[in-house]
């Protein structure tokens, strides 16, 4: 089973693989604003399912026409508020 949802985000009944998070408070408030603007107030994981294809297609467009191969420098930090 397979349905449309946000920005083209496919949710199947059938996903197999499963990731653990934890992140802090602060950025689950972040999310849940993010989901409040949101049509149908989606739930949170596939909130987050949302924002990282998000991310992944401006950090794709990012690297674009870049001479180095699109290698983009990412620096992680944990703390994100």
């Amino acid at each position: 089973m397979v349905r449309e949802n946000l920005e083209g985000v496919r949710a199947v009944a059938n996903l197999t693989e499963r990731m653990q998070l934890m992140i802090s408070p602060q950025l689950i408030g972040k999310i849940d604003a993010w989901r409040s603007v949101q049509a149908g107030l989606p739930g949170r994981s596939l909130a987050v399912r949302s924002l990282v294809v998000k991310g992944l297609e401006a950090y794709r467009k990012e690297a674009e026409g870049r001479d180095d191969g699109g290698v983009v420098g990412v620096t992680l930090n944990p703390t994100i508020e």
